[in-house]
């Protein structure tokens, strides 16, 4: 977030006490996002983070992790969050108020140029995201990468394997391991990571369930072996008479099929996490038990 005095008109002076350096202003002027009258400048549009961050800061930086993320779409913005630039392990520039600077190698292939701004490019960014965010944040974000046809999981795990070590390779490789373009829905890729990081048995995504012979449904989450099924119901699309009928059919038979089900909001998913993993605990227990 910019400091105050630069969101008007400021003096070098002023800048520099904010820790602005003349060349930053100088670059600023350059590329066209400041401008100087008399002895006094000013942004020419202060909400342009990621630029001006860029522009302060000096090539070769590039846009990476949440920033690159946010930039592509993936992610929802953050005005108020942090610029995050890649630079060059040799380089050592002043910072731009309100950026995190991440120094490291740029391969040739990982700087893209999107619309004139230099981003890290997607397979980088994703797994700068999964190695920087909460598996319950950076999960729901790989799977719909995969599920939308914008990666492959193959791109991901070569980039891991050409990567080498960096300290967030560990998260990401977890994430990168879990993810599955068969998870239809933020709320399910959230619960597939809570149930990780609970340690609880992977379930099998979209598992068909049949009655003699006759198929009911796919189950959104199951454990065939205790005889368990997870569904989570996002309100939108159970609302509505035709859907509520056809649902309770479906679990009629379900249960006949000798199924447990438990079913969860997509809301209780996000707002209750250790409430379910408790509840899909027990019912993995009584499965067992059976």
């Amino acid at each position: 977030m910019l400091p105050t005095v630069l969101l008007g008109e400021f003096t070098a002076a002023e800048a520099k006490e904010v820790g602005v350096g003349i060349r930053q202003l100088a670059r600023l002027r350059a590329a066209g996002l400041a401008v100087r009258s008399e002895d006094c400048f000013r942004l020419v549009d202060p909400t342009r983070a990621p630029e001006l961050a860029l522009a302060a800061v000096g090539h070769p930086a590039a846009l990476c992790g949440v920033t690159a993320a946010r930039r592509y779409g993936w992610l929802d913005a953050e005005p108020d969050e942090d610029v995050h630039l890649l630079v060059p392990r040799a380089r050592c520039p002043r910072p731009w108020p309100g950026t995190r600077l991440h120094r490291g190698a740029q391969a040739a292939d990982e700087v893209v140029l999107v619309a004139g701004v230099r981003l890290t490019s997607p397979v980088r960014t994703a797994l700068d995201v999964a190695g920087e965010l909460q598996l319950a944040e950076s999960l729901p974000m790989l799977d719909k990468l995969l599920r939308t046809g914008v990666l492959e999981k193959e791109q991901l795990l070569d980039g891991l394997g050409d990567r080498g070590r960096w300290p967030g390779r560990l998260p990401a490789a977890i994430a990168v391991d879990l993810a599955d373009a068969r998870h239809a829905s933020n709320p399910e890729s959230v619960f597939r990571a809570m149930l990780h990081q609970a340690g609880l048995p992977a379930p099998v995504p979209q598992h068909p369930v049949w009655l003699d012979g006759t198929f009911i449904g796919r189950a959104d989450f199951a454990w065939p072996r205790h005889r368990l099924i997870a569904e989570i119901d996002g309100f939108e699309f159970h609302n509505q008479y035709g859907s509520f009928i056809k649902d309770r059919q479906r679990g009629r038979k379900t249960l006949i099929a000798r199924w447990q089900v438990l079913h969860f909001a997509a809301a209780e998913v996000l707002d209750q996490p250790d409430g379910i993993m408790a509840e899909v605990r027990a019912a993995l227990a009584l499965g067992s038990a059976r």
